[in-house]
């Protein structure tokens, strides 16, 4: 059994684009090598020639070729076929930060087996005159299955897998499960990976980026919940109106500021969530509005934000 195996689901990309992962994997310092595996799982794309990656002398790579499934599938697959202790996630696009980002994992579990160890990313990004920069992310976001380590009996015993009916966002269910049940996190502050921008990639295509398609966003939460109910009850039985009001709030400010793809597909996800989890749920009140409004023009260099609208916002929700 290796340490690690790096699971890298890719579809559309060619040779060339996989080598730039596929290198700050192979020139990273100060680890064993031995102790790595690399899950190549071609989701459904033009096959590669494996051949071109023999330069990656470090490497152990073991390729597999499945029917389009998503890429929450396409990195369980890679977790199902694959033999290690713990289990990371590259996408196909991205790279290691970089020489020594595993060197920072393999110390952080040198001592103690944590069932999740969490470190930090960057994102290239372009503004709206098009100029590239990076922003650094909070090391306590729990949305982005990346620059992690997951303890796969962890996720074995707790019944933690990507979810057949997501095939984006796949990502807001799979984390905050594997974070919220570890015993034992360990919240690594260093740089360990580089969320490249590219226009072609699922996150920032409009139809299917985070903050577009927030009916698949809602349905992820509903379905995350879904999974306490069952496995977890007393994550449920131990939780307050604060999660209800919280999701309403964020729920409202994405509405607000993203035109959602498919307006009936999130009313029919919102009513259901509300409507499931009804015991966590707030109704519409003054102070629920006066929250909203604090949150939405707490910033006074900004514009300020009609919220005028909250009311029939909570009250659909509920299906009223």
């Amino acid at each position: 059994m290796k340490k690690v195996a790096i699971i890298i689901p890719f579809k559309n990309e060619r040779e060339e684009q996989l080598a730039l992962g596929l290198s700050t994997i192979n020139l990273q310092m100060g680890v064993d090598f031995k102790e790595i595996e690399v899950v190549l799982v071609n989701d459904g794309g033009q096959p590669i020639d494996l051949d071109k990656f023999e330069l990656f002398t470090n490497l152990s790579i073991n390729y597999f070729e499945i029917e389009n499934v998503g890429p929450g599938l396409a990195r369980q697959y890679g977790i199902d076929h694959s033999d290690s202790e713990y289990i990371m996630f590259i996408d196909a696009d991205d790279m290691l930060y970089h020489g020594s980002s595993l060197k920072e994992f393999f110390e952080a579990v040198a001592k103690k087996r944590h069932d999740v160890v969490l470190a930090r990313y960057i994102e290239q990004g372009k503004n709206e005159q098009g100029n590239e920069g990076f922003t650094p992310h909070p090391l306590s976001e729990k949305k982005a299955v990346y620059a992690k380590w997951y303890k796969r009996k962890h996720l074995e015993k707790n019944n933690i897998r990507f979810h057949p009916e997501l095939r984006v966002m796949e990502d807001t269910y799979f984390v905050p499960l594997a974070v919220e049940t570890a015993k034992d996190p360990l919240y690594l502050d260093k740089f360990v990976y580089v969320w490249l921008h590219n226009d072609d990639s699922l996150n920032r295509n409009p139809q299917t980026s985070f903050k577009s398609d927030l009916h698949t966003l809602v349905k992820a939460n509903r379905l995350r919940m879904e999974w306490y109910r069952e496995h977890k009850p007393s994550f449920i039985q131990n939780s307050t109106t604060d999660f209800g009001t919280n999701f309403l709030l964020m729920m409202y400010s994405m509405y607000k500021e993203q035109d959602p793809t498919d307006e009936e597909a999130f009313w029919q996800e919102q009513q259901a969530f509300v409507q499931d989890f009804a015991s966590l749920m707030p109704k519409y009140s003054p102070v629920l509005q006066k929250m909203v409004d604090i949150a939405k023009n707490s910033d006074e260099t900004k514009p300020k934000t009609d919220t005028s609208d909250f009311e029939d916002f909570v009250k659909k929700s509920w299906g009223e």
